[in-house]
């Protein structure tokens, strides 16, 4: 069993590095065309409808931490199967947690944006709201696999699939 290996932890560092770099001028040419395209008004709208319904985050219970110490565990002991299992059953656990947690939540996203936003976008707001749900939903899913890549310390794969 090899527990370290100096060219893989290097590769990994490299694809952080440039994760990030890439990551930022793709958020930097994103928002300047959004808020071109948009304008400021509409692009604050879809970020207080985003956050509003980001701390569902919270329903996924840790799962996400835990795929990545226990892929890596049954990684490092050479057990792919089990090491498969434990991220077939967080993917089901978080379809099916998150999932029910955002279809309870919705009403009350949607009543909490009625609050934060002004009376004169909460009809957009209210259309927006389902697609940031979708998203949040969709996202946390695509977590799972994310860390699954971690567990395998595949961080390059994941940089690659993230930018």
């Amino acid at each position: 069993m090899k527990i370290f290996n100096r060219q893989l932890v290097l590769k990994n560092s490299v694809w952080s590095v440039l994760q990030t770099i890439i990551s930022g001028l793709v958020l930097f040419f994103l928002y300047r065309y959004l808020i071109l395209s948009l304008g400021a008004e509409q692009l604050g709208l879809w970020s207080v409808i985003l956050a509003s319904t980001s701390f569902a985050k919270l329903s996924d219970m840790g799962l996400m931490g835990s795929v990545v110490k226990y892929i890596a565990k049954y990684k490092a002991l050479e057990d792919d199967k089990r090491a498969s299992e434990i991220l077939e059953t967080a993917t089901i656990s978080i379809v099916v947690i998150v999932g029910l947690f955002l279809a309870i939540a919705s009403p009350l996203f949607e009543y909490a944006i009625i609050y934060a936003i002004p009376t004169e976008s909460i009809s957009e707001g209210v259309k927006i709201l389902p697609l940031a749900i979708l998203s949040l939903w969709i996202n946390s899913i695509a977590g799972v696999f994310l860390s699954g890549l971690d567990g395998c310390q595949r961080m390059d794969l994941k940089s690659i699939i993230i930018d």
